[in-house]
């Protein structure tokens, strides 16, 4: 299959809509696929990330002037830096001469309008989106959201679409899936205590730096080791440096870390953002305290409170909820590990790209 991805990064945006195409492009790639992404450049891209990969990227200019001026774009109309139409004739312009199979679209910023503009170049469409807030009109939609149903998009899709919705599609690299064999025999009386604190690859308003603060004051176990992962591009890296000094125990400060998996497989507990990273630490069955920093993370958390395999506090609170929150998973550890582990299994994107060949040969029209 030749495949286009068209998502962004930024430190507004964050990583994720990246991270997790690139995942998905991963994988479809080790089973003979061609991928290549179209990205805006916009402060904080990881487009070089992207390259040394090994993947082609299109890249878009912002077009701040193709906003309507007598209106005030939305927040997530804003991430996009141009107008919908901007945008798609700007992606048209690579994807008429690619001439894909697919075209993969993971923007909150995009929704139906950019879609049917973009559906005469393409012979398929995958939308990712995770919020069930907008119409859309694609062949396949993907919500790995834990507990979305079919019922969050029936009235939002056009008919011929095919619905994925649910954790068993989280889009999570094979390191992971192996990892989480060796997180079973993890025991909770495994010294050091290890505390995992990632609140994904930006953290623009150093909510990291509010969590350490917390963290001075909480009665954590007697042998306790931090670890704290922030990404290349994380505006207040160099604070949280400084910042982690404070803390009363071991701590460990990484940046852009390639073994994520390991990391948390080795960790006891994690504090972390309610993102794509969700469905990681649940495969390696990794309790979590899920910090919500945005409205869109609310669902995820709610949710993943709900299967019982995490504790969400709200980043406002945190001085108050935090060490209440560590208590609880330390009193119930086990049962929240457990919990993780039938959330998610590791085998999504076979599952995704199972039901992709499945739509391309016409068995789910």
């Amino acid at each position: 299959m030749n495949i286009v991805f068209r998502a962004d990064a930024s430190t507004q945006i964050g990583t994720g809509h990246v991270m997790r195409c690139l995942t998905l492009a991963d994988f479809l790639s080790m089973n003979g696929a061609k991928c290549q992404f179209i990205c805006k450049k916009l402060d904080g891209n990881i487009i070089s990330i992207i390259e040394k990969k090994g993947y082609q990227v299109f890249p878009i200019k912002p077009d701040i002037k193709s906003f309507n001026s007598k209106k005030k774009p939305e927040l997530y109309e804003s991430w996009l830096s141009s107008s919908q139409h901007s945008d798609a004739s700007s992606s048209i312009e690579y994807v008429k001469g690619l001439k894909p199979q697919w075209i993969v679209v993971d923007s909150y910023s995009l929704d139906r309008s950019w879609e049917k503009l973009l559906r005469p170049y393409c012979s398929n469409m995958l939308v990712i989106d995770d919020l069930a807030n907008r119409l859309h009109d694609c062949d396949l939609l993907l919500d790995q959201t834990v507990l979305r149903s079919f019922d969050n998009y029936k009235n939002k899709v056009n008919d011929g679409c095919y619905i994925l919705c649910g954790s068993e599609y989280s889009l999570l690299r094979p390191e992971f899936k192996n990892w989480r064999l060796k997180s079973k025999n993890k025991m909770f009386s495994d010294l050091p205590f290890k505390i995992l604190l990632n609140l994904g690859g930006v953290d623009q308003n150093d909510d990291t730096s509010k969590i350490i603060d917390a963290l001075v004051n909480c009665q954590l176990p007697k042998d306790t080791e931090i670890t704290i992962v922030m990404g290349p591009q994380a505006p207040f890296l160099k604070k949280v440096l400084k910042k982690s000094q404070l803390l009363p125990c071991t701590s460990f400060v990484y940046s852009g870390v390639s073994n994520m998996a390991e990391l948390m497989s080795g960790s006891h507990i994690c504090i972390g953002a309610a993102g794509s990273t969700s469905w990681e630490r649940c495969c390696v069955g990794l309790p979590s305290i899920i910090v919500v920093i945005a409205d869109n993370q609310r669902a995820i958390a709610k949710n993943l409170e709900a299967c019982g395999a995490a504790v969400a506090i709200d980043i406002e609170n945190v001085i108050v909820e935090l060490d209440v929150a560590i208590k609880k998973l330390l009193d119930n550890w086990s049962a929240y590990r457990e919990a993780c582990f039938k959330v998610v299994d590791g085998s999504g994107c076979s599952r995704v790209m199972h039901a992709m060949k499945q739509v391309a040969n016409g068995a789910l029209k």
